[in-house]
Order: C-alpha cells, then sequence, then structure tokens
C-alpha cells in the first residue's frame, strides 16, 4: 500500500509515511484492531502487510500510525 491511499488527520492525502526511524515506531490497525509488528513492514514510501491467509475486503479500515519522541532539554 502506498501513501496515497491513505488520509492524515485533516482528510488530505498523504505524500509519504512520516517514519522517525530509530526515535519512533509505527502502529497498524486493521478494522480497529491492533496488529503485531511481524505482521506488517513500513517505511516512508510503503507499507506492506504479510500474508496470513486472511481475506482484507474492499473498504475495512486501515490506519498506520507513526509515532516519534523528541528530547526536551532544560534550559
Amino acid at each position: 500500500m502506498f501513501p496515497n491511499q491513505f488520509v492524515d488527520d485533516k482528510g488530505e492525502t498523504v505524500a509519504k509515511f512520516i517514519d522517525f526511524g530509530q526515535e519512533g515506531y509505527f502502529n497498524l490497525y486493521v478494522n480497529g484492531a491492533l496488529q503485531e509488528g511481524k505482521l506488517y513492514h513500513v517505511n516512508s514510501d510503503e507499507l506492506t502487510i504479510i500474508s496470513t491467509g486472511q481475506t482484507i475486503y474492499k473498504g475495512t479500515p486501515i490506519i498506520l500510525e507513526s509515532i516519534g519522541f523528541i528530547i526536551a532539554r532544560k534550559k
């Protein structure tokens, strides 16, 4: 799956998935259920869902959540 098949929180088409690298992670939800990390691969250009023999029907909600961490230093 490609970023242009998704929309962001504002309803706008996504150009790239935000990949925070070592400072973050992705969560994938299919039909509201959080998926195990071993069931998908993602980078800024593509989401690949690993086949398990089950069917994902057209219209099934798929949400990719990108979480990033920022270290704030006190002045």
